[in-house]
């Protein structure tokens, strides 16, 4: 009633209800239910407006009262505190919600001012199990093994141990243990229309790409580093390590691989001294591997080097302290093979870039006449390819 009606004209309809027999009158005749009719003469019987305006204000006023008691109670400065933490713990909000129904306030109005649902302070935590046990210690172990891995890549190396757990309970363990990574900051994206990526990879030994990044010892040397990566699988296929690097150790670092692998169809790069130097270019080109450059200014074209240098950095070179030459070399080849033996990708469905270059891409199918064949890539890196009608 209190929905459609005021104080008032829900007083004058029970009046009016008084006469014996007259229930069923008044409710056809206002369209209300018996059972609220029955609802509201046991809340408002024999009461006045007057005394229902008075009932209210004592309502209003008490509520106030204890508000004013709650207050006081929570006065102290770590209850305080505790309230003014966002990331509290639900065991602390509990037994603060305790602290104060022991002062004389309702159970409601405690998890309120405390921000806790009244489910989850009547909740019980059961001991964990030794399933459980064993679960937390393997994601503290790899949590610090390497330093760098957030919950969603121990996930999956949980699950390469034969573990079931989902992403979800293993963040719970993460929190629980007070695991966590410092946030990185936003990068800048760039505005405007997306960009096709000139040659995209399509197999494996399709499309390299090379790059150099620097870095230095504990007595200052300065460490040049190359970087050769497989687009496609994302492995990477060699990191040297020197004082100095040219275009002369660009293209022994290259035969060793092209011995190995064999010649890559496409090399993206920039535009280094060291990339468009002319011996390089005339023994890329006897091997007929095309070189693709990058625009000046245009970092995104070069986005798998540049993801590789960073993973390289946060996972290996910010966490090392290099004393010479040799260690630092011993050091990145030791992550290089982690990188792609063990390494969880997530681009790559979290399939370690190794087993990526041994996935089968699909073969094309027997040549039909009328018909060609176009490729798509799936996000699981899968060749698929359609036959399309020609018309």
């Amino acid at each position: 009633m209190k929905k459609r009606f005021t104080e008032e004209p829900i007083i004058q309809i029970l009046r009016e209800a008084e006469t014996p027999g007259n229930n069923l009158e008044v409710c056809r005749q206002y369209g209300i239910s018996e059972q609220t009719f029955s609802h509201g003469r046991r809340r408002d019987q024999g009461l006045s407006v007057s005394e229902l305006h008075r009932l209210k204000r004592l309502e209003s006023e008490n509520a106030q009262l204890t508000r004013l008691v709650a207050e006081q109670a929570l006065a102290p400065q770590h209850v305080q505190e505790l309230l003014k933490k966002k990331g509290a713990a639900v065991s602390e909000r509990r037994a603060l919600v305790q602290d104060l129904k022991g002062l004389g306030l309702s159970e409601r109005l405690a998890c309120g001012l405390v921000g806790l649902a009244r489910s989850s302070c009547r909740y019980h935590p059961h001991p964990p199990s030794s399933d459980e046990e064993a679960l937390r210690a393997t994601v503290w172990s790899l949590a610090h093994r390497p330093r760098r891995y957030g919950y969603r890549r121990s996930t999956a190396l949980l699950r390469r141990q034969g573990y079931t757990a989902n992403a979800k309970r293993v963040w719970r363990l993460w929190k629980s243990a007070g695991l966590a990574l410092p946030r990185k900051r936003p990068r800048r994206r760039r505005k405007g229309p997306a960009v096709e990526l000139p040659q995209r990879a399509l197999k494996p030994n399709h499309v390299w790409t090379y790059d150099f990044l620097f870095d230095r010892t504990d007595a200052g040397q300065v460490l040049k580093v190359l970087i050769v990566l497989d687009e496609y699988t994302r492995e990477s296929l060699a990191i040297r390590v020197e004082k100095r690097l040219g275009a002369g150790e660009v293209i022994e670092t290259l035969e060793q691989l092209f011995e190995q692998r064999g010649a890559t169809g496409y090399i993206r790069s920039d535009k280094g001294p060291e990339f468009i130097a002319q011996p390089l270019q005339a023994w890329l080109g006897a091997r007929a591997t095309r070189t693709v450059y990058i625009k000046p200014g245009h970092p995104w074209e070069h986005g798998y080097a540049e993801s590789f240098i960073g993973k390289l950095r946060d996972e290996c070179l910010n966490e090392e302290v290099f004393r010479s030459l040799e260690e630092a070399r011993v050091v990145i080849e030791h992550w290089r093979r982690e990188y792609n033996q063990r390494r969880p990708h997530s681009a790559l469905g979290y399939q370690t870039p190794a087993e990526r270059a041994v996935t089968p891409v699909c073969s094309s199918l027997p040549a039909v006449s009328g018909v060609t064949q176009s490729g798509i890539e799936t996000s699981q890196g899968h060749r698929l390819t359609i036959l399309m009608d020609q018309f």
